[in-house]
């Protein structure tokens, strides 16, 4: 059997694991708090915190599975040898802990971002940069397309927010 399983690789995937994980939960109490504070309706249908709240369970479940896979994934490994050589595990969990902060700081930059330069904007930069960082190297062959895709799909979802859903988004595509 050459692929081992997740929790058997070695320090990077359970590092990972775990953060995004711990980012889930949080992420989900946060939406969870902030929800709760919201008034309302008296039609169910109509109240506006049964959806984040319901985004909320969704990222606890999420943060819950992947608990339940890391912890799977010890128990494995103890009755195992251990995992790959440790020569590599240092460089990998830096770069797990790299990439885990580029996306907490190209959210903290997005949100920023959507009030001072517009919707269409901030989400085209964001979607772009994060396709190109967490996809690969940043080459043309591979900017090209994934700047062509965050384009498509912020104006996608700015079109379902504003016209399906009767959301107000500002649009700007100045820098």
């Amino acid at each position: 059997m050459d692929a081992e399983p997740d929790g058997e690789r070695g320090g990077a995937a359970p590092l990972r694991d775990a953060v995004v994980a711990a980012g889930c939960a949080g992420i989900g109490g946060w939406i969870w708090v902030e929800a709760s504070g919201y008034p309302t309706a008296t039609d169910p249908a109509r109240d506006p915190a049964v959806l984040p709240l319901v985004v909320a369970c969704l990222l606890w479940l999420c943060a819950l599975s992947i608990g339940a896979r890391l912890l799977v994934g010890a128990v494995r490994a103890r009755g195992g040898t251990g995992g790959a050589g440790s020569a590599e595990t240092p460089r990998r969990d830096w770069s797990s802990i790299a990439a885990v902060a580029l996306v907490a700081t190209g959210v903290v930059v997005y949100i920023w971002g959507a009030f001072e330069v517009g919707y269409l904007t901030a989400t085209s930069l964001f979607l772009a940069v994060m396709g190109i960082a967490l996809g690969g190297r940043p080459t043309f062959g591979r900017a090209a397309p994934a700047v062509l895709a965050a384009v498509a799909c912020a104006v996608a979802i700015w079109f379902g927010f504003v016209h399906l859903l009767g959301v107000r988004l500002p649009i700007t595509w100045a820098l």
